[in-house]
């Protein structure tokens, strides 16, 4: 199984939208953008089709603030954080609990303080593509994944989680290799540990 990756997306715009008659405000944004190339991950980049989360519009989804999880926002199966998917991508909205921390973001929201959102996710298995052009760029497309947080954040982080993608990478190399290519390689590594491990006793 797939390890939690979560990305940062300084997309926009994150919005905060009041309602007069019940006094609830709404945090709107969209992560991730859908068929944008993320910055370089440390080898390759990354985009996300249309559709990879599909799955998880009915699962239970939270927001939070930071990735804290004593920042919780709202969740899906509470009804205060709807997903949706969009052309653009996949718009998020959640209800800012009336609390000190969620009119504390609602002020630093509209002041543009905070102006991002990130992500926590899980490929699934057979949920992304690989391609590599011959000058050397590699592009991971995520086709089907699961969602487990979304929300906003002041700054981007680098992103956690691209060594489970990196791993991902090079097994996807070591299968577009010849069979004989890759049981040659294997012998190798097989000599080498044995000359690491030294003679028998």
């Amino acid at each position: 199984m797939s390890e939690h990756e979560v990305r940062f997306y300084p997309v926009g715009p994150v919005e905060i939208r009041a309602d007069e008659e019940t006094g609830t405000r709404t945090l709107t944004g969209t992560a991730p953008p859908y068929g944008i190339l993320s910055v370089d991950l440390g080898g390759f980049r990354e985009k996300f089709a249309p559709g990879a989360f599909g799955d998880s519009l009915s699962g239970d989804v939270i927001s939070t603030f930071e990735h804290d999880g004593r920042m919780i926002l709202g969740r899906t199966s509470a009804g205060t954080l709807r997903l949706e998917d969009q052309k653009k991508g996949l718009h998020y909205a959640v209800d800012l609990p009336d609390t000190t921390a969620g009119r504390d973001l609602a002020v630093s929201v509209d002041r543009g303080d905070v102006a991002g959102s990130s992500f926590e996710f899980r490929v699934k298995a057979g949920g992304e593509e690989w391609d590599e052009k011959k000058d050397g760029n590699v592009t991971r497309t995520v086709t089907d994944a699961e969602l487990f947080q979304v929300g906003p954040v002041t700054q981007p982080a680098y992103p956690k989680g691209t060594k489970v993608a990196l791993r991902s990478l090079e097994e996807w190399r070591e299968g577009q290799k010849p069979v004989g290519t890759r049981l040659l390689d294997r012998a190798k590594r097989l000599l080498r540990l044995l000359g690491e491990a030294g003679p028998a006793h």
